[in-house]
């Protein structure tokens, strides 16, 4: 077992999750004390000992899955397979026809192919052990990209030699035939088995896949995260925004690093001479390090205004996720949502983990998000109840929908206020420009007093706007 979390380690590390030799030594022992036959107990086990980030969790889970899966288990559950129950006893009325399998199979011991065996008996460890030693023989360790799929299945196929397990098939009919079988049973029983080499077939592409995925994981995330940066957002699936949220986690970590980096260096003010002396007498009078004075920097305030009725809540969900994981580079965040009403959800954010106050945010916690959009009236009460919460030239406020007012009144001159307050009046808007202004769109009217207006439909115009924002500061 030893050798097996050496290779799972590598694998882990190859996907980029960061794995310490000390840690791999921990996992080692840590298995000796569990039973191994607990395979949750197992991957608990080893995420504790191996992984150390939250945003490693998914990654390591899904390899684990890919590293630890049973190949032998792509083809099914060996309870329903007829020859199975025909050796095993169970299928009534089949007495007479087990006992004469199974004599036909001690019989041609050492004729029938190991595999043939396994199949017969429905053994999934044997068959998990023949498929990795014929991938081994394909080297399917070479594979690259998925359109090699095929190409080693069919190796494998081969280092199996599937088509010698057909032969002896043949080989046991006529044995059969020749113990004087019915024929109408013993064409039923080989319709199952054939059925099963075909199972066979579709679980070997299966696992190639799966290794394909083990080999390149980080790779393919890479790939599809790229993919899912650019689907729109209101084609989202539920599956689609769990996913996504993963793809978001990534991408602030990385913001993370480059902000780090540029504060640093910012930060670096005018040469400091005094500071550089004194740090230069313990070298005799030498400077060997030279002393810098730091500067202040500002971090931005951000009011965020989100519609978070059906056609605009998946980039509010977005935009809240991004900017409350970076909430650090900000000096101060304040979320108001609104559909008809508008209320204010600062405070989940401080009581509850991001995501989950997200989901109380967007689902009727803080307003009622089945009334009809009314952009005039939340505005009015903004205006009314938050208009303080807006520092004179400090603040950027962040509206984000798609202005459709239901016909009601748009008091864009509330807007107008909070340009004239506020350090500027960023716009998202999900809609494409070419339908602003039609229908019930006011868009045109709050046009006027917004400065930077964005049409943010998939994961990257968020990202974006996200850049955008934090380099304006740090430059």
């Amino acid at each position: 077992m030893d050798d097996k979390v050496v290779e799972f380690a590598g694998i882990l590390r190859k996907n980029g999750i960061r794995v310490s030799s000390s840690e791999v030594i921990d996992a080692m022992q840590m298995l000796r004390e569990i039973s191994l036959g607990e395979r949750e107990i197992v991957k608990d086990a080893l995420r504790g000992a191996l992984v150390k980030r939250a945003i490693d969790i998914r990654p390591y889970n899904e390899i684990f899955d890919l590293y630890f899966s049973d190949a032998g288990q792509l083809l099914g559950n060996p309870a329903d397979d007829l020859a199975n129950r025909l050796i095993n006893g169970g299928a009534e009325g089949m007495e007479e026809f087990q006992h004469m399998m199974q004599n036909a199979i001690e019989e041609m011991t050492g004729e029938l192919s190991e595999l043939t065996e396994a199949l017969m008996r429905g053994d999934r460890g044997k068959i998990d052990q023949l498929l990795h030693d014929a991938a081994e023989k394909a080297e399917l360790s070479e594979i690259q990209n998925v359109l090699q799929v095929g190409q080693f299945a069919n190796r494998i196929r081969q280092a199996l030699n599937l088509d010698g397990v057909e032969i002896d098939l043949q080989k046991l009919q006529d044995k059969l035939r020749g113990k004087g079988m019915p024929e109408e049973v013993i064409e039923e029983t080989f319709k199952q088995l054939e059925g099963r080499i075909e199972k066979l077939r579709e679980a070997i592409r299966e696992f190639v896949q799966n290794q394909l995925e083990l080999e390149h994981y980080d790779d393919l995330t890479r790939a599809r995260d790229e993919q899912m940066m650019n689907r729109p957002l209101y084609q989202l699936s539920a599956d689609d925004v769990q996913r996504m949220k993963d793809t978001v986690q990534r991408l602030v970590e990385r913001l993370k690093s480059i902000i780090q980096i540029k504060r640093k260096r910012k930060k670096r003010g005018r040469f400091d001479v005094k500071k550089t002396m004194r740090e230069s007498m313990q070298y005799g009078g030498i400077p060997f390090h030279l002393k810098f004075q730091d500067k202040i920097i500002d971090k931005p305030d951000i009011v965020v205004l989100c519609d978070i009725s059906d056609s605009v809540r998946n980039v509010s969900r977005f935009f809240l996720q991004f900017v409350y994981s970076l909430q650090e580079v900000f000096s101060r965040v304040r979320t108001f949502v609104f559909v008809s009403e508008l209320g204010e959800a600062t405070p989940f954010f401080g009581e509850f983990e991001v995501s989950q106050a997200i989901e109380k945010t967007l689902w009727g916690d803080v307003v009622n998000t089945f009334a009809h959009s009314n952009y005039g009236r939340a505005l009015e009460m903004f205006r009314r109840d938050h208009f303080s919460s807006v520092r004179e030239d400090k603040t950027y406020v962040i509206v984000i929908g798609d202005g459709r007012n239901n016909y009601n009144v748009a008091n864009e001159w509330v807007i107008r206020d909070i340009q004239a307050k506020a350090k500027r009046v960023i716009w998202l808007n999900p809609e494409a420009r070419s339908s602003w202004g039609y229908g019930d769109s006011e868009m045109t009217k709050y046009l006027e007093y917004v400065d930077e207006i964005h049409h943010c439909q998939n994961l990257n115009d968020l990202a974006k706007v996200i850049d955008e924002l934090i380099k304006a500061e740090l430059s």
